[in-house]
């Protein structure tokens, strides 16, 4: 068991999944102080086998050599403490885009804030790769760090013109619907991020393939979804690339179904790129995509008695999945507020659903085509709807 946690924690440090799985972590019973013990001994072991951590350690610390002494930030203290707090709560994207930080600074930091804690000082700062003096100048010319630079992509401002022209100045209920080969899927949620139908339907292509033939089953399908305000429909148009035009009758297929449910659909239809939702949520691209935004959202249903906070484990999943760290920003907004199983802030919009559509969810062989609607959804109003209110 302790050569099995020893591993765990070592995979953890490195940044690699553990035997070559990827998984939720779970509350461990070994109290914080065998914690440490155990995580020394396995530094000590790995520093005895090679230079790995060494050389881990070296990308977020400055070169060898390039360290004079320390640096002193001439501000006031209470300055010092606000900037220190923004330094430790930002996340890696609100790091990347803080003016004088960028990518390369915010992946450094955040990595030395997951190997040592958070920084007990601005000065410490100054240990990290990439910060050297001329930060700390114009820092000190500022007196506060800089604020997050908002960047908002074309593609949602379309979707706010689309809207305005619309006069869908207010939305109190959407349905995100996801669009598979041969199925669908649609989840209906309501402003306060309550579920109000979640489901998933099998649509079969026809054999040979007559869009006239198809057209009443999506018409089938379409008159089982609920009526609502709007409409957002998984964009299909990601779906071929030069790379890719093996697939034409499979992407053809797809853009005709979204056609389809673009005219069928009572109401304003919105086509969202699932690109959106992958980044909302720090999700892996590619094929690994789909596992997991299912192990996302299959963690809101675990029973969690005497276990780790919700939002640890989320963000540990998040670390697992591709080395992303400090996903505080939307994790607090995937709690049930039904359940006192996780740890909820109520100031934070949550998510609310019945056990009933928990369990239709665990039913259900295939839960990707259901998963992905239900991001979308909340990917939809955090970043179209809330972002309009700001």
């Amino acid at each position: 068991m302790k050569r099995l946690v020893s591993s765990c924690l070592t995979s953890l440090v490195s940044g690699r999944p553990c035997c070559g799985r990827i998984f939720i972590p779970r509350a461990c019973s070994l109290p914080q102080s065998a914690l440490r013990n155990l995580y020394a001994s396995t530094s000590m072991t790995r520093n005895a086998t090679g230079n790995e951590d060494h050389d881990n350690l070296q990308s977020i610390h400055k070169a060898k050599g390039k360290v004079k002494g320390t640096v002193s930030v001439n501000l006031p203290e209470t300055k010092k403490e606000e900037i220190l707090r923004e330094l430790n709560n930002r996340s890696l994207e609100e790091l990347s885009n803080t003016k004088g930080i960028g990518k390369s600074k915010a992946a450094a930091l955040l990595q030395y804030r997951d190997n040592f804690g958070p920084l007990k000082s601005v000065e410490e700062l100054f240990q990290v790769k990439g910060f050297g003096l001329a930060f700390f100048k114009r820092l000190e010319g500022a007196g506060e760090l800089a604020s997050v630079t908002k960047k908002t992509s074309k593609g949602l401002e379309t979707i706010w013109e689309l809207l305005m022209h619309n006069t869908k100045e207010v939305i109190s209920e959407i349905v995100s619907i996801d669009i598979g080969f041969q199925n669908a899927a649609w989840v209906h949620m309501d402003k306060d991020k309550k579920v109000l139908g979640w489901s998933r339907a099998e649509i079969l292509k026809p054999k040979p393939y007559n869009p006239a033939v198809f057209r009443p089953l999506v018409q089938e399908f379409v008159n089982k979804v609920p009526k609502t305000d709007v409409y957002v429909v998984e964009m299909q148009s990601h779906r071929i690339g030069k790379q890719t035009a093996a697939l034409l009758p499979f992407a053809v297929h797809l853009r005709v179904f979204e056609a389809m449910l673009t005219c069928l659909l009572p109401g304003l239809v919105i086509p969202f790129d699932p690109l959106y939702t992958s980044k909302h949520f720090c999700l892996p691209t590619g094929t690994s995509k789909k596992r997991a935004a299912v192990n996302l959202v299959e963690s809101l249903f675990l029973d969690r008695t005497n276990e780790e906070p919700f939002e640890t484990q989320c963000e540990q999943f998040l670390k697992e999945q591709q080395g992303m760290g400090r996903s505080e920003d939307f994790v607090e907004s995937f709690i049930d507020s039904l359940s006192d199983r996780f740890a909820a802030n109520n100031k934070k919009p949550l998510l609310q659903i019945e056990p009933k559509f928990i369990n239709y969810f665990k039913s259900c062989d295939k839960k990707d085509d259901l998963s992905d609607c239900l991001l979308q959804a909340l990917a939809f109003f955090d970043l179209v709807v809330e972002s309009r209110k700001q």
